[in-house]
């Protein structure tokens, strides 16, 4: 599996994502660049499944569906 930003309730990525809407965080590129963040729980159960049916050979992407 490929997973990208994994975030929870308590984790830091919501206080990262305050500060970049504050301009308190680097942007790096043209800002035209975007995040796909996906909550732990999500990760947790395609983890699960990938084992319970493993697909040799494949690359699965974890991403949400309206990236940020």
């Amino acid at each position: 599996l490929r997973i990208g930003a994994v975030y929870a309730e308590d984790g830091g990525f919501a206080a990262l994502l305050h500060r970049a809407t504050r301009g308190a965080v680097p942007i790096l590129g043209d800002g035209h660049n975007w995040v796909s963040p996906v909550h732990i729980d999500d990760v947790a159960e395609a983890y699960a499944l990938a084992v319970e049916n493993p697909a040799p050979g494949e690359i699965l992407h974890l991403a949400d569906d309206d990236p940020m």
